[in-house]
């Protein structure tokens, strides 16, 4: 997991960006957790940052440990519900979530080359690294988990882009589905639980109060 940018910045130290200056203050997180802001009027100001960290490399920070928590219990839900499956990781940048989980075949897509220079380091005959769009991209085979790792409010579309890849699901496949606790990404969760069961929610709740909820859908 990369702790340090290659130029020896700190990853957890990152405030070039309206997400990295949020996640690194109590009094921030606290308000964009809570103001009732629609998805669609914040989504332009989520995409310019992520442009910037893919551009300089700030998502190695999210292998500092003010995100350790949330990884771990994604990794753990996928080993619960998917032993040794087939899963597939969408947004899955530089790679940080593939590494201690135990899979039969792996498949992290990304829309940006950049992150996933970084990711294809780690590829082998099981595991692999694609730029694609999460609305365009299809499996070889069906998967037995989808995992949506804090990407959903960057998709246009995101439970439409959900229900798709639902459908390219094992018949015991589930969804995995991590956001960071906000008014606007509880409005998402909810309508993807109006459409699939859920088996497991799991509240994780990091340094300086930051919260998100990790949950499994078993849509079959």
């Amino acid at each position: 997991m990369v702790n340090r940018h290659q130029n020896g910045h700190d990853p957890g130290t990152d405030t070039r960006t309206l997400a990295g200056r949020a996640v690194h203050g109590a009094a921030s997180s606290y308000l964009v957790a809570h103001l009732p802001v629609p998805l669609a009027l914040v989504r332009p100001f989520l995409l310019h940052d992520d442009a910037q960290e893919n551009d300089h490399d700030g998502w190695s920070r999210l292998g500092a440990p003010a995100e350790a928590a949330r990884y771990a219990a994604v990794r753990s839900l996928c080993h619960a519900y998917a032993p040794d499956g087939n899963l597939l990781d969408v947004g899955c940048s530089q790679g940080l979530l593939h590494e201690g989980l135990s899979y039969g075949r792996y498949v992290g897509i990304d829309a940006h080359e950049k992150p996933l220079v970084q990711a294809r380091q780690c590829a082998d005959d099981r595991t692999s690294f694609l730029r694609a769009d999460a609305d365009r991209y299809e499996p070889a085979a069906p998967l037995d988990a989808v995992i949506f790792n804090e990407v959903l409010y960057y998709l246009p579309r995101p439970v439409r882009t959900v229900q798709r890849l639902a459908r390219r699901l094992a018949p015991r496949g589930v969804l995995i589905v991590s956001m960071y606790r906000a008014w606007a990404t509880t409005r998402i969760m909810r309508q993807i639980s109006a459409l699939f069961p859920v088996v497991e929610n799991r509240p994780v709740t990091g340094p300086s109060g930051l919260a998100w909820t990790v949950t499994v859908f078993r849509p079959g």
